[in-house]
């Protein structure tokens, strides 16, 4: 029979360490990150002033008055998003060299309400004249998104959204020839090659909720992520995993 001398002790392993949770500045690149999640001090039907840029590169964006959106809660899986109303809504940041970026990929979640509107969720530009870059959609009779850049140059390809939240992935390649790439929940609906290089220009202001001078959209903007960077596949589907384990879209 075996004995011991002295007290039995027992073998102790260290535990690994669970891995972190993924956040959008893993990835290099990061230049935008609004996350309606991460707005604090507001309750539902407040008006947002200012939308925090999470990417730590100070690109909040601010609204005034009637034209600010609105907080809302328990929206999409039970999660908070911004709703701009069509008419006069807007968050704004003014012209900074930091936002000129070339190549780029956006991520937008967001839902359109209604037909045949103009409606964009993102636009870094000069409205009405320029874009560094731009995301579009149009419902209706013309169900299109599209992606624009330079002075009117775009892409676009045929799906409809209206009344229908999205996970949408928009990727210009930077210099020429460029290929544009648009994603809509994890899957491409089309991409276009030969395209001309971004252009950036000192004047460009970021405008979420806004089309033009006088056309705004009726759109909730969950998330919004830009990449100055031309995501590779596998951070591509990295990323929209992130945001549908979230927000529940797809």
């Amino acid at each position: 029979m075996p004995y011991y001398l002295g007290a039995k002790k027992s073998l102790r392993f260290p535990r690994k360490k669970a891995a972190a949770p993924f956040t959008p500045t893993d990835i290099v690149g990061l230049n935008l990150w609004f996350d309606a999640t991460r707005i604090v001090g507001l309750v539902d039907a407040d008006p947002v002033s200012t939308w925090i840029d999470s990417s730590g590169n100070a690109h909040d964006v601010t609204g005034a008055g009637a034209a600010r959106p609105t907080y809302k809660t328990g929206i999409q899986n039970g999660l908070p998003i911004v709703r701009f109303n069509g008419v006069a809504n807007v968050l704004n940041r003014a012209a900074q060299a930091s936002m000129d970026i070339s190549p780029v990929t956006v991520f937008c979640v967001y839902k359109n309400y209604l037909a045949g509107v103009f409606n964009s969720p993102i636009r870094h530009g000069v409205l009405g004249v320029r874009n560094n870059y731009g995301v579009l959609s149009i419902g209706g009779g013309n169900p299109n998104q599209y992606f624009q850049w330079n002075a009117g140059e775009s892409v676009a390809f045929a799906n409809a959204q209206e009344d229908l939240w999205f996970i949408r992935t928009d990727k210009h390649t930077g210099g020429a020839p460029a290929t544009v790439t648009i994603r809509n929940n994890g899957v491409a609906i089309g991409s276009l090659g030969g395209n001309t290089a971004l252009d950036t220009d000192v004047t460009d202001q970021l405008y979420l909720g806004q089309y033009t001078a006088a056309l705004f959209g009726t759109v909730d903007i969950a998330e919004l992520i830009v990449y100055a960077a031309a995501l590779s596949a596998a951070d591509i589907t990295t990323v929209e995993t992130y945001l549908n384990t979230k927000w529940a879209i797809y």
